[in-house]
């Protein structure tokens, strides 16, 4: 069964729900997480977490970012509502190729410039 979720007008919390029915076990990588793919890397995470699913959100993050982030967590203000993910929810990766490691991911999202395509 396929579910289809229009990313217009649709809240994070709705999406990760539709998402969140039809694959229990959801893999999302958030490549080039900078200040955009924290972002929306960090909102999926936030609604997956709220939802109680057991769907793992990894972000890719670069140099002192990488470290940052790693001892600090994520935190987001937004008009939209504040979040945080903790350090030790956090599941972030240096390389491309520690990514690919693991188990295959489900989704990708990527928030690289385009001068890194």
């Amino acid at each position: 069964m396929t579910t289809y979720v229009s990313w217009l007008g649709a809240s994070f919390a709705a999406v990760a729900a539709a998402f969140s029915t039809n694959a229990p076990e959801t893999r999302i990588a958030v490549v080039g997480a900078g200040a955009v793919g924290c972002y929306y890397g960090g909102r999926l995470h936030d609604s997956y977490d709220r939802l109680g699913s057991e769907t793992e959100v990894v972000f890719h993050l670069r140099g002192e970012h990488y470290d940052h982030c790693v001892a600090n967590g994520i935190d987001v203000k937004s008009y939209n509502g504040d979040f945080r993910i903790s350090a030790d929810k956090l599941r972030a990766c240096k390389t491309t190729e520690e990514m690919a490691s693991g188990a295959a991911f489900d989704w990708v999202v990527c928030c690289l410039k385009s001068t890194s395509l």
